[in-house]
């Protein structure tokens, strides 16, 4: 299965132990494809933003697009409030995420 994590997914994945930090493991294990594009990887290098609104959702749907991701893993309140999909792309919590992973 072909993921796209949202900066946030990753950046707790790394950080705690979890839901998030599980979907990394899997990529690590082989069980499913992560994907993410510069500009992804360059807003993991910035510092956390000061606007509520985050406009980077654009590049998460753009990479999920590119990659002809699966499922895009977000805990963005944005990206999940597009009703659960984008362009036939599911969008999931990591909790979500894991619970269709384990099936």
């Amino acid at each position: 299965m072909r993921l796209v994590l949202d900066t946030n997914v990753v950046v707790a994945g790394l950080l705690w132990n979890g839901l998030p930090n599980r979907l990394i493991g899997l990529a690590i294990q082989k069980a499913v494809r992560l994907y993410s594009s510069q500009i992804l990887l360059d807003e993991l290098a910035q510092t956390p933003r000061v606007v509520a609104n985050d406009a980077d959702d654009d590049h998460v749907l753009a990479c999920a697009l590119a990659a002809q991701a699966d499922l895009i893993v977000s805990g963005d309140k944005h990206l999940l409030g597009l009703g659960g999909a984008y362009q036939g792309i599911r969008i999931a919590s990591p909790a979500e995420a894991v619970q269709l992973l384990n099936r």
